[in-house]
């Protein structure tokens, strides 16, 4: 065999396994960054508004205003029949925590939004960083 062909089998080789190696890969999704919750009680939670949706499930308080809150910041991003809503809650009562986030993905049903799957992270106090285990 000559120097060309060999050359060309090794490149071909080095080309599939880059393709085979980044085609393994695929990019991570927002929500592995989150800890994943059971949604089970929510499953008849529906409304026409994600907001909604969002504040009678893993959004409720125990009071008017909780001690420590500071602020609450929701999101929603839409795709085909798809939401996400981002929930963020600054100002909580613990020592180690100093917010929370939830990502709640949900389905249109029927003209009515429907949880499908949601997750939680922590700002921790000490470092300052989002985390889905524990501070």
């Amino acid at each position: 065999m000559g120097k060309s062909v060999v050359l060309s089998l090794c490149i071909g080789v080095l080309h599939f396994t880059t393709w085979a190696t980044s085609a393994a890969t695929s990019p991570k999704s927002p929500k592995e960054d989150f800890a994943p919750l059971d949604i089970t009680p929510f499953r008849s939670v529906r409304d026409v508004d994600p907001k909604l949706v969002a504040f009678r499930t893993f959004g409720k308080l125990e009071s008017p205003q909780p001690e420590g809150l500071k602020s609450e910041s929701v999101s929603v991003s839409y795709s085909v029949g798809k939401a996400v809503v981002t929930h963020t809650i600054t100002g909580v009562p613990d020592d180690a925590i100093a917010a929370f986030k939830y990502r709640l993905e949900l389905s249109l049903v029927n003209g009515k939004w429907q949880l499908t799957w949601a997750g939680r992270q922590q700002k921790c106090r000490k470092d300052k960083k989002w985390t889905k285990g524990s501070c």
